[in-house]
């Protein structure tokens, strides 16, 4: 009887416990219905599933295992498109010879210096209106960035796309306890990724994990990293410009090697020892045995031991056109700054002077030309603002403040092409000066574009405003009547 009753306590024990765990998930359960309902109350068909789902980006990190995943793709996953790396990496983890081509002195400092050209540009959130919502929605995203430590490594780090046609960063969610966003779901880390971690499965982005053999690729949530891709959208791996650098990595490595031992062999001054050579072998190995030991006492890497009556001479190779190592070397260096920054890497001669010369084939940045910043200025702008603020807002906001959310924008002009802007701007308001004293109906001018061509931020929320004094009124004119008279 007491057993049993014990038996009886303990069952009692035990429902009461699952009973307090179902509630409490219960609780949890209502709480999370209920955030997706008032997060995605405005959501689209197609929306309606990612942003209800935000939760699925909470947790640790997805791609965080360091092991060295080989290159062996099943057949299921998007096989990458670079006959470079099919060739040269087999059995090594995927992107091996783009690292080690990365690792080149001047393939690394030509994509420093163009990537250098884009992040050394300011930028800045714009604002999508004037209205509160989109004030509201800019305050949001301005709020949400800030939590992101070191973004300026990201942005280096999305940069290379370019030469590895890819760029992947993971971004880590977090819902915020307190503070302004409280209750909001935000980065609060970005951590870039390499291109071994990850396949492709009928272009969808999958995390690969194990050892290299066996392979267990995990669909993430499509906003659960940023990837950038360069140079095409025909494959999901892009277009890597190291592809077109594989001749010049190849052939510059090989002439450092045999400029390195020319030095060594020729660069240095040989000794040669005579010796009275006579009929007696041991005698002579004995002499031989000592002007190897001099000569190794020496220093010299090399050494010759002559007998007495040698006249050594050399014959100098005839040429019929100039053969230079550092020749060879300099046409390398030249044909990598050529593909990666535009131009040859040496100083241009291009003018600063004049209107519009930033419009014109110029070289900027310490050797980049303009056309290939703005390219990348602009492309990465446009990622960042479809793929990191867009989504902050509809998970966030709702899919019915998309219009509302602002843009991430590089300012990517040259200063003749501000001058032109601004000098168009101000012919457009005097032009609607002239049409409000004929009464005519002002051409519409957005106050953003102001903003925007200036170069001045527009002022937040309780910020102080510059404000100019009204002009004193013009003096009376005198009364000449008294003189006159």
């Amino acid at each position: 009887m007491l057993f049993l009753g014990f038996k009886l306590q303990s069952l009692w024990k035990r429902r009461a416990s699952r009973t307090t765990a179902t509630a409490a998930r219960s609780r949890v359960g209502a709480a999370v219905r209920s955030l997706a309902t008032r997060v995605g109350a405005a959501a689209g068909p197609g929306d309606e599933g990612l942003v209800s789902s935000g939760n699925r980006l909470l947790g640790k990190p997805l791609a965080e295992d360091k092991t060295p995943l080989a290159s062996l793709q099943s057949s299921l996953e998007d096989p990458h498109p670079s006959p470079i790396l099919a060739e040269h990496e087999k059995g090594e983890y995927l992107g091996a010879h783009y690292d080690l081509m990365m690792r080149h002195p001047e393939i690394r400092a030509a994509f420093e210096r163009r990537r250098n050209a884009v992040t050394s540009l300011p930028r800045f959130l714009v604002a999508a209106g004037e209205d509160e919502r989109s004030a509201t929605a800019f305050d949001f995203v301005r709020e949400s960035l800030r939590c992101i430590p070191n973004f300026q490594l990201n942005l280096t780090h999305q940069l290379d796309a370019v030469p590895y046609g890819l760029a992947i960063d993971e971004l880590i969610y977090e819902r915020l306890p307190r503070g302004p966003l409280t209750d909001a779901i935000v980065p609060v880390d970005m951590i870039d990724r390499p291109l071994h971690r990850f396949g492709f499965k009928r272009g969808a982005l999958h995390v690969r994990s194990g050892d290299g053999v066996d392979l267990d690729p995990r669909a993430p949530h499509p906003w659960r990293f940023l990837v950038h891709r360069h140079g095409t959208k025909d494959n999901p791996w892009g277009e890597a410009l190291l592809d077109c650098l594989f001749e010049e990595h190849h052939f510059s490595t090989s002439s450092r090697k045999d400029y390195a031992f020319a030095l060594t062999r020729w660069a240095q001054p040989l000794l040669y020892l005579r010796y009275d050579e006579e009929e007696d072998e041991a005698r002579n190995g004995a002499r031989l045995a000592d002007i190897k030991r001099l000569i190794h006492e020496s220093g010299v890497q090399n050494g010759l031991a002559l007998p007495s009556w040698t006249r050594p001479d050399t014959i100098e190779a005839k040429r019929s056109a100039s053969i230079s190592y550092t020749a060879f070397l300099n046409v390398a260096r030249a044909r990598i700054f050529l593909v990666v920054c535009g131009e040859t890497g040496e100083t241009s001669g291009a003018s600063d002077s004049g209107p519009g010369s930033y419009a014109k084939l110029k070289v900027i940045a310490e050797g980049v030309v303009s056309e290939l910043v703005k390219r990348d200025a602009h492309a990465l702008s446009a990622h960042l603002t479809d793929h990191l603020i867009r989504p902050l807002v509809a998970l966030n906001l709702g899919v019915d403040w998309l219009p509302f959310a602002p843009k991430f924008f590089i300012d990517a002009e040259g200063q003749g092409d501000i001058e032109i802007a601004q000098n168009g701007l101000i012919a457009l308001l005097d032009e609607n000066e002239k049409r409000r004293l004929r009464r005519q109906p002002p051409l519409a001018i957005p106050k953003r574009e102001i903003y925007q061509t200036f170069r001045v931020r527009p002022p937040e929320r309780g910020e102080e405003i510059l404000e100019q004094s009204a002009p004193p009124p013009p003096p009376e004119p005198l009364d000449t009547r008294e003189e006159d008279a």
